[in-house]
């Protein structure tokens, strides 16, 4: 994948009980422990549809943003529980329709409140991100997709996606950080052909609302 064809957009139980969102059937599991690169491991929400799926949506949140139980730990954070993991993968829902949606959670939440994608990107306590061009981010982010898409597809029934199921990936706020090392380590990884099969999955990019605490040297 190359830059210009990036689409820029400014705008603990393990499986939880099915849903039905309309008249299709709708799935939502929490996945624990998925494992993506080099022993690295994300928990990740899947809320959708698998059947008859159109695209899947991968999908980074912000600061904040929780799983509802641990939003109600913190004074403040428990006001916004209309933004949970699970009501924030709702509402994407409803913007891309017949889509499976994965939301990879931060690797820890620090006070219950400042998203941390170290998995990802080089961070801070309080996960600002430091930026490179080789830091592994689309490398993780490959097998955590698989990864997740297998258990899902698996727990299901159901036959794995077709190879040419689009993906859109959409960060949201501090979510954002992984967006942009993806951009910057997209020249380290021209000649990594299996890279390359994954990032071609890809059709858009989403930036919503990105921003961050860190000084101005930081993405």
């Amino acid at each position: 994948m190359t830059k210009d064809r990036i689409l820029f957009s400014t705008s603990s139980s393990r499986v939880m009980a099915q849903a039905v969102d309309g008249s299709s059937a709708s799935i939502s599991r929490r996945l624990s422990g998925v494992k993506g690169d080099a022993g690295k491991v994300n928990d990740v929400y899947v809320h959708g549809q698998v059947k008859d799926c159109k695209r899947h949506v991968i999908f980074f949140g912000g600061d904040v943003q929780d799983y509802p139980e641990n939003m109600e730990k913190h004074r403040d954070n428990r006001r916004y529980k209309e933004w949970s993991t699970e009501a924030t993968a709702a509402k994407v829902l409803g913007k891309f329709p017949q889509s499976l949606v994965f939301v990879v959670k931060p690797s820890r939440m620090h006070l219950l409140t400042f998203a941390v994608y170290s998995n990802f990107v080089e961070t801070s306590d309080f996960g600002n991100p430091s930026h490179s061009c080789d830091f592994g981010a689309v490398k993780h982010l490959s097998g955590l997709y698989s990864s997740a898409v297998g258990e899902v597809y698996d727990a299901e029934g159901a036959d794995g996606p077709s190879d040419d199921t689009p993906v859109s990936v959409v960060g949201f706020s501090k979510g954002c950080v992984v967006l942009n090392q993806i951009v910057f380590e997209l020249p380290s990884v021209e000649k990594d052909s299996c890279l390359q099969r994954f990032l071609s999955k890809i059709t858009e990019f989403h930036w919503l609302d990105g921003g961050h605490s860190g000084g101005p040297d930081n993405t």
